[in-house]
């Protein structure tokens, strides 16, 4: 829910982006796992040049020299597929050092793994500079663009190919002082691993500002020095050193500097006002207030510094000129609905949202809602997370600027692409990473398509349908305001251009960065700079996504579910039930068959098959 175009001065007064995953390590549950055999191989000769090196005294080497080895470090490194939503966090480091603490190599020889990281640079490059000469391996593969995914077995759906060098018939020599061939040379320790992954978190710093600093007087009545930011109609929108945009009614300008507020200043002024008696947690970039449990609440956040590590990687090694926040970056999980709700009313099915003018996260852990459909809300909090998390972060990192008019289905499709949930092999929930299939969003496409994947008795309101012949993507992209089956259309629109125009859209994500803020564009407008990236005929476009959208068959399977409905009536109570293995669809459904009557007391369950729900649902309806 996004409130920016036809209630645009409500929406600045209010700021709301309304909708509604792990550790960094878990990068490498993409890259492959040596066999055991190779892995012993290598730690052998791992060991030996340890002592080589040790014995000829040679560990001057600069880290820069072995720039290119870094990446294969991370190879070979299992991660458990257990979910932090359900389970205990799993932390890739403690398991590492764990496991060194039981290596007799590790306890007793003194490795310099645990200390020198300078030295383990220099013999990984003695290393690899050894077995370059004798390596005769094609070089790797092309790097995949926006981390799109290695598809499934099966899949038809795959990146468009690369093109290959031409070697006019002959291999390519190589360049002299090209860098040696990457080599895996062994298990690397804690102190690399946490080396590597403060580099790939790291970000151009912020761009100096020309902006006026203006004196504004705080909440506490206190002068300070803000950064104009923007005109909303006659008043001045300055941000605040907390990062929070405020109004003025006028302009006194300021000799000072403004300094951005740092973690422990905003954390300090949080806990004193408005959450004191929170807990908190923290990452690099965020700071997750809490008064529920620890355990959801550092799960959330190792999905939210993930999410900002991987999303920032992509765009950058794309040539998008973001940057590191400016900010310290806030969360605040409430324990329950109801806490949550009580701070700011917002939609009934609104579960979280990023509030744009105080930049923060808003979201709660636990709802008596959940009980009637324990399995979707345990998919969906992971979900939930990283949605919001995709606002905050893109309108933090120089993509989105924040009250900018976007087009909503830009906003929540992006944000929806960054989001996928995923069941694991122990059957909880787990954020799945950028770019992969979502398939909460691949059933209600099905539901939205086939008039045969949905059951609806005992009620007057239609199955959730597309109108025939209607051009959705021309619908979609002119919306004001969107349904939950508007989020799965807007994440297959993101996620098909992304993976098959991906130029056109980077090229349009940065015409939309260049947008400032309080700058309103109509509907009309939406569309037009649309079709200008895209081009005009949208209704053969609209037949291109439905073709890559069918060629997609690897994605995790869901239950059928059967949502019974019990509404009083009039003096009688009336019973409905469908069948769907969409959530959007269920809710929305929900709504239309219960906006006439007394309130609703309603309950979902799964089943393995259709024609156990559908059983089900007539057996409800007929009283069973």
């Amino acid at each position: 829910m996004v409130e920016l175009s036809t209630r645009w001065i409500e929406a600045v007064r209010r700021g709301v982006v309304g909708s509604t995953r792990r550790s960094a390590s878990a990068r490498n549950l993409e890259r492959p796992v040596p066999p055991r055999s190779t892995r012993l191989t290598c730690f052998g000769l791992f060991i030996l040049a340890l002592a080589l090196a040790g014995a000829a005294g040679r560990m001057m080497h600069a880290s820069a020299e072995v720039e290119p080895y870094l990446p294969i470090l991370l190879r070979g490194c299992a991660v458990d597929d257990s979910s932090p939503f359900e389970d205990d966090p799993e932390d890739l480091l403690l398991l590492l050092e764990e496991n060194e603490a039981e290596s007799p190599a590790a306890s007793n020889s003194g490795s310099p793994f645990d200390d020198d990281f300078a030295a383990v640079l220099a013999i990984q490059a003695e290393l690899a500079t050894e077995v370059e000469q004798r390596d005769d391996r094609p070089p790797p593969p092309p790097k995949p663009v926006l981390s799109r995914p290695k598809p499934a077995a099966g899949s038809d759906v795959a990146p468009p190919a690369q093109p290959k060098p031409k070697t006019n018939g002959k291999a390519s020599a190589k360049p002299a002082g090209s860098a040696p061939s990457p080599t895996f040379v062994g298990p690397p320790s804690p102190s690399v691993l946490r080396a590597l992954a403060e580099r790939d978190a790291m970000l151009p710093p912020p761009p100096p500002s020309n902006a006026k600093v203006i004196s504004i007087r705080d909440r506490a009545g206190k002068l300070a020095a803000a950064r104009f930011y923007g005109m909303a109609d006659d008043r001045v929108a300055v941000l605040m050193p907390d990062g929070q945009i405020a109004f003025a009614d006028g302009m006194i300008e300021s000799s000072e500097r403004f300094i951005p507020a740092t973690m422990d200043q905003v954390e300090a002024a949080l806990l004193a006002e408005e959450f004191r008696g929170f807990q908190v947690t923290r990452t690099k970039h965020y700071l997750v207030l809490y008064d529920g449990s620890e355990r959801f609440a550092k799960a959330s956040a190792d999905v939210l510094e993930d999410l900002y590590v991987q999303l920032g990687r992509a765009l950058r090694e794309e040539g998008f000129a973001v940057h590191e926040t400016e900010f310290p970056l806030v969360a605040v999980i409430y324990a329950t609905e109801a806490d949550f709700r009580a701070r700011k009313q917002v939609a009934n099915e609104v579960q979280a949202y990023y509030e744009i003018l105080s930049n923060r996260i808003f979201l709660y852990e636990k709802s008596s809602r959940d009980a009637a459909s324990p399995e979707l809300a345990m998919l969906r909090k992971p979900q939930t997370v990283a949605h919001e998390g995709a606002h905050q972060i893109l309108q933090n990192i120089g993509v989105q600027p924040r009250l900018a008019d976007w087009p909503l289905w830009l906003i929540e499709g992006f944000a929806e692409y960054c989001s996928p949930p995923k069941l694991t092999k122990n059957g909880n929930a787990d954020w799945a990473g950028l770019n992969r299939i979502n398939p909460l969003h691949m059933a209600t496409i099905r539901d939205l398509d086939d008039p045969l994947s949905t059951f609806v008795a005992g009620s007057n309101a239609d199955a959730i349908r597309r109108v025939p012949g209607q051009s959705w993507i021309e619908t979609l992209v002119s919306k004001p305001d969107l349904t939950p089956t508007d989020y799965a259309l807007s994440w297959a629109l993101v996620h098909y251009l992304v993976n098959r125009r991906l130029p056109e859209f980077l090229d349009y994500l940065e015409t939309m960065s260049k947008r400032a803020p309080f700058e309103r564009r109509t509907p009309e407008e939406h569309l037009a700079d649309f079709e200008k990236a895209f081009g005009k005929n949208l209704k053969q476009l609209d037949a291109t996504v439905a073709t890559y959208l069918s060629k997609i068959k690897k994605f995790d399977a869901l239950p059928y579910y059967v949502v019974m409905i019990e509404q009083p009536v009039g003096r009688g109570v009336r019973r409905s039930a469908m069948v769907s293995q969409s959530p959007s669809v269920i809710r929305q459904w929900i709504d239309s068959a219960t906006a006439r009557g007394g309130a609703p007391r309603w309950r979902v369950l799964p089943h393995s098959t259709r024609a156990r729900a559908v059983l089900a649902a007539r057996e409800w309806v007929g009283g069973g």
